[in-house]
């Protein structure tokens, strides 16, 4: 049995842009297939342009995840030792505590500018 000659460009090629393969069920397929007839995309370019606004997606909600969590913390009670929900933005005594406790603390290189 012989083996055909792939040229070394179509391996170039097929490495650098792989092709991938997955099953859906009817109802995707249809949605698919009406998104293709609307826009003119091909099934790859759905697929980017769907992984773009995933990623876009998610960017923002880790972002927004971390601005709603930045400032909440859980500590343990000083006297029962069960845990403390402490939220710095809605508790401004808790937010002065902690600066009055870490007023002496900042970054290395900070320490180093300190006139």
């Amino acid at each position: 049995m012989t083996r055909k000659h792939i040229p070394p460009s179509r391996l170039k090629y097929e490495r650098n842009n792989p092709t991938i393969s997955c099953r859906v069920n009817q109802e995707e397929l249809r949605k698919l297939r009406e998104i293709q007839r609307k826009t003119g995309f091909s099934l790859a370019q759905v697929l980017r342009q769907g992984l773009g606004v995933q990623i876009a997606e998610s960017r923002k909600a880790y972002e927004n995840g971390y601005r709603d969590g930045f400032g909440r913390f859980r500590a343990p009670c000083s006297k029962c030792g069960k845990p403390m929900d402490i939220d710095i933005k809605a508790h401004t005594e808790a937010k002065r505590t902690l600066l009055k406790a870490f007023e002496e603390w900042a970054h290395a290189p900070c320490l180093s500018h300190t006139p």
